[in-house]
Formats: C-alpha cells, sequence, structure tokens
C-alpha cells in the first residue's frame, strides 16, 4: 500500500490559508467625545491656573526681594556716610591743634564727645598717630600700651596718598571688643608728612538687627559686600562661626 507521502511528492498536504477579516472600526459616541474634551479642557485649565499663580509668586518675590535690597543698601550708605562725616571734623581739629601738641589730646577728646552724641550708628570714634600709639578715643576702657600699627587700614594710610575716607573689612576691635567695619581716613600733617589715622567703627551688629526687619525664610540669607567681594556684614550668622566668620571661608568668605 503506497503511503500519503509518495503520493504526494514527499510532502503532506497544506491548508487553505485564512484571509483577515477587515476590522471594525472602533466608534465614540458623541457624549464620549463631548466628555473626553471637557476632561482635555478642565485639565489645561488646572495647568494654566497653576502656572499662572506660579508666575505671579515668582513677580511678587523677586519685587520683594529688590525692595529689600535696595532698603539695605540705602541703610548702608547713610551709615556709612554718617561715619565719614566725623572724620574730616577730626583731621580739622588736628590740623588746628598741630601748633599746640600738648593741648591736642584734650581738644580733640572733646571733638570726640561731642561729635559721638551726634552719630549713634557708631561704635568708636578715634585717632591714631603715625607711630600707631592711640591720643584720642571715645572708648572707655583702653588696654594699657594699645598699638594700631599693625593694622591693614593704618599700612594703607601710612604707604598711600588716599586722601579719601576708606570702608575696610571687619576687625574685632581691641576697644569695644566686637566685631567692627572701620571707616577710616589719612591725616597729613602741615609739612605733607603722614600725620596718623582718624577712625570711626560701625557695629556689624547694626547691620544685623537691621537684617531682622526683613522676612528671607529659613534658608535666605543677607549679606553686605564691599565691591571687591569683601563681606562686610552676614545675617543669620551661626554660633560656630561668630568669631571667625569674616576670617575663614568655611563661614563667610571676608579674606
Amino acid at each position: 500500500m503506497a503511503s500519503p507521502i509518495a503520493r504526494n511528492g514527499g510532502e503532506w498536504p497544506r491548508e487553505p490559508e485564512r484571509v483577515p477579516m477587515p476590522s471594525t472600526p472602533t466608534r465614540f459616541s458623541p457624549a464620549t467625545l463631548v466628555f473626553v474634551l471637557g476632561l482635555c479642557g478642565f485639565l489645561a485649565l488646572i495647568g494654566w491656573t497653576e502656572y499662572s499663580n506660579w508666575s505671579a509668586q515668582i513677580n511678587r518675590v523677586e519685587t520683594s526681594l529688590e525692595g529689600t535690597a535696595e532698603a539695605i543698601a540705602q541703610h548702608t550708605d547713610d551709615v556709612v556716610e554718617m561715619s565719614r562725616l566725623p572724620l574730616a571734623s577730626l583731621i580739622s581739629e588736628i590740623n588746628d591743634e598741630q601748633g599746640n601738641p600738648e593741648q591736642m589730646p584734650q581738644s580733640i577728646k572733646a571733638l570726640i564727645k561731642r561729635l559721638m552724641k551726634a552719630s549713634p550708628t557708631l561704635d568708636t570714634l578715634s585717632y591714631i598717630d603715625a607711630s600707631g600709639k592711640l591720643v584720642a578715643t571715645s572708648a572707655r576702657n583702653i588696654p594699657a600700651g594699645i598699638n594700631f600699627a599693625d593694622r591693614d587700614y593704618f599700612h594703607l594710610h601710612q604707604t598711600s596718598n588716599m586722601p579719601l575716607p576708606v570702608v575696610g573689612k571687619p576687625v574685632k576691635s581691641r576697644l569695644s571688643l566686637d566685631w567692627v567695619i572701620p571707616v577710616t581716613q589719612r591725616v597729613v600733617m602741615a609739612d605733607g608728612s603722614f600725620g596718623g589715622v582718624v577712625v570711626s567703627t560701625i557695629r556689624v551688629n547694626h547691620f544685623i538687627n537691621f537684617f531682622s526687619n526683613f522676612n528671607v525664610g529659613n534658608d535666605g540669607s543677607l549679606l553686605i559686600v564691599r565691591g571687591d567681594g569683601v563681606v562686610l556684614a552676614r545675617a543669620p550668622v551661626e554660633e560656630a562661626c561668630s568669631a571667625s566668620i569674616f576670617r575663614s571661608t568655611n563661614c563667610s568668605p571676608a579674606t
């Protein structure tokens, strides 16, 4: 008996190919289309509302920060200007008393006393002679043998002919023991030689207390920075940085 393979040339008979039936397209009812379009519109409206609220909030924050920066800058300018004015009066008095070296300290002390009453933002007001010795000051407790010849501002005026007042880097005052910003000016004697430095100091805490009038949030901070990048005041101040905040870059780079 012959096998089916032999009768079909060695192949099994093939099954007829299945022709796919055309699929029926999915149709949405008008109600479904309206619902989908309404949902998309609703989501778009929510997204636009959130974006508008976010944009308005950003604008309010930027406006508030600009106002804060302007207020701090204006206050800083006013305080520094009020610290410069007494220096001109001191230099004028020193020039007038050059012929009376014995009487000069007393007359300068009297003038300093009057100037301090008119300048409530000042910490101290002093005159340092050409050797760095303290001639007169508003401070009450004066350490014996105190000398300021090693201060940066003293060296600056000693080696420079700059006649204008200079806002120095924050230092820890040897008179009040507080962190202060020195405003200094060179004293020129009648013969043109270096006659020392007049110094007015502003408490750094004065600016930090002023910063408390502005709310910048828990993570915000306020700074007053000199033109060359030196930080003059910063708030909030961390307790661990209170002694080195103006010297260590780990806290606030001022040097």
